[in-house]
């Protein structure tokens, strides 16, 4: 999130994240929510037993609060240019594939 808020202040064109300050904020906090639930992630994968079964559940969790979100509120998605949301939801596809896979 560093990188991207470094790039977005200072490079002209496209902003990554939103103009507006609350947007932005929302941004802010759901990236925020993904890089915490990282750490789960990695452990879904990497330990045994029930640790890992521990991490995989967090991860579903956190995975659905996501999804829900996405599905209630169109605010979220401020598609208007190249963006943070895209950024975030690859690297949440990319983790349901592979708890998919692993489950």
């Amino acid at each position: 999130m560093v990188i991207v808020e470094y790039i977005d202040e200072t490079f002209e064109g496209p902003s990554i994240l939103p103009k507006d300050l609350y947007d932005r904020a929302i941004a802010r906090f759901w990236a925020k929510f993904l890089d915490d639930k990282g750490q789960a992630m990695w452990k879904s994968i990497f330990l045994k037993g029930e640790e890992q079964e521990k991490a995989k559940e967090e991860v579903y969790e956190a995975l659905k609060v996501l999804d829900n979100h996405l599905k209630d509120n169109n605010k979220f998605l401020w598609v208007t240019n190249l963006d943070l949301l895209i950024l975030l939801q690859n690297g949440a596809a990319l983790w349901l594939g592979v708890l998919g896979r692993s489950i």
